[in-house]
């Protein structure tokens, strides 16, 4: 039974670190396209971004597409 526990107890600090590394590789990322001069859509707007990765979003999208993060 402790073998189990502490397997799970690895599987889930493997988990953990794989998360965080996955969103700081991805801030990381999207870091140099934010400091970059907004591109504007063909009629004159400019895009929207994703909060969580700061990727261009599509108009009406309720998801980002490059992190999969729910959009407002």
């Amino acid at each position: 039974m402790d073998f189990i526990f502490g397997l799970l107890v690895i599987f889930g600090i493997g988990m953990l670190i794989r998360h965080f590394w996955k969103k700081s590789k991805a801030k990381s990322q999207a870091a140099p396209q934010s400091q970059q001069a907004q591109p504007t859509m063909a009629s004159g707007q400019t895009p929207k971004f994703c909060p969580n990765c700061g990727v261009p979003t599509e108009p009406g999208s309720a998801f980002c597409g490059g992190c999969g993060a729910k959009l407002n």
